[in-house]
């Protein structure tokens, strides 16, 4: 043990002393400027210091003493350590805390809406027949269930199938369709999660209902989504969104369709996807943009940088709109 020691501490002096050399050769060891100036000395002379006591505790000839320069450089590890161990324990704590609360002040809400959190399938499916009618039919659940299955993520395939299990057993969904001040479609469709939307729509829900804030149909927000955009614009089309439906994101451009909104932000497979489904090609602002205008700005990026999924869907919207390559 005491060898491990001696040659463990022979290690740090030769990595302090090399710190130390380096500094020493530093021409800007004194600070580059007024707020730093004189820190560099101060490092310096603390690791010299700490430099001379090592070498001095590890060249005695008693025992102890090299445990002690042994010690004196673990102190600082030990402390780093255990205030990184300390931290994580705190974050953890925090998230252990906020995961103990309870998601409904009702606390009939709160266990089938944890399971749906969790994705407990088979327990909630269990759960059901025994809920009250009023937890079944609460809005406040249902809506909980539209959120949490639209996020994706952890268990997302769980969390629809208890979202189907709720809507199946009778949760009102006709209630949130008629509510002027939100829409079911909301999350689904700022996510890009188009297995919920396609249920919603299954069960009733209208692919060209507005945002209530922003008076612009769920397919612009589509678009933009993170999870699967093609196939929520494409479940938006299938249930008979207008593919030339149009919204005002710049005052200079006008309202547009979702064809420049996608041709905007380089989703091409999509421009393609509503050309097909009936989406004027043509279609100009008054300030003279288009789906062609962004694309001739794009293509020389996109055959030199782009991925092969992007040069092919690209080569194909050019195809549809008859475009030379």
């Amino acid at each position: 043990m005491l060898k491990v020691v001696y040659f463990f501490n022979w290690i740090c002096i030769g990595i302090l002393a090399l710190f130390v050399l380096l500094m020493l050769l530093d021409p800007h060891k004194s600070g580059g400027d007024a707020a730093t100036r004189g820190m560099g000395t101060a490092v310096l002379y603390l690791g010299l210091a700490a430099l001379v006591v090592l070498l001095g505790l590890n060249l005695l000839p008693w025992q102890w003493s090299k445990y002690t320069a042994f010690a004196l450089v673990m102190a600082p590890l030990i402390f780093f350590a255990a205030t990184f161990s300390w931290a994580a324990f705190q974050r953890a704590n925090k998230v252990r805390i906020e995961a103990a609360k309870p998601l409904f002040d009702d606390p009939a809400l709160g266990r089938p809406a944890r399971m749906i959190e969790d994705g407990e399938t088979k327990a909630f499916q269990k759960s059901l027949p025994s809920l009250p009618r009023e937890v079944v039919h609460s809005k406040e659940l249902l809506w909980f269930a539209i959120q949490e299955a639209s996020s994706g993520g952890y268990r997302a395939d769980e969390k629809l199938q208890c979202l189907r299990m709720l809507l199946d057993a009778g949760a009102p969904l006709d209630s949130l369709l008629v509510q002027s001040n939100t829409s079911v479609l909301s999350a689904a469709a700022n996510t890009g999660n188009a297995a919920v939307l396609r249920l919603l729509f299954e069960r009733g829900a209208g692919p060209n209902v507005p945002d209530p804030y922003f008076n612009r149909p769920y397919i612009f927000d589509a678009i933009i989504s993170h999870i699967a955009p093609l196939a929520s614009v494409q479940a938006f089309l299938e249930f008979g969104a207008d593919p030339n439906a149009t919204a005002l994101f710049d005052d200079e451009d006008g309202p547009i369709p979702p064809l420049l909104r996608a041709a905007q932000f380089d989703r091409w497979d999509i421009c393609a996807a509503l050309i097909e489904k009936g989406a004027r090609p043509d279609f100009t602002t008054p300030n003279g943009k288009s789906c062609a205008f962004y694309m001739a700005q794009a293509a020389d990026s996109i055959r030199k940088y782009g991925s092969p999924e992007s040069q092919a869907a690209f080569a194909r919207l050019e195809s549809l709109l008859g475009v030379a390559h």
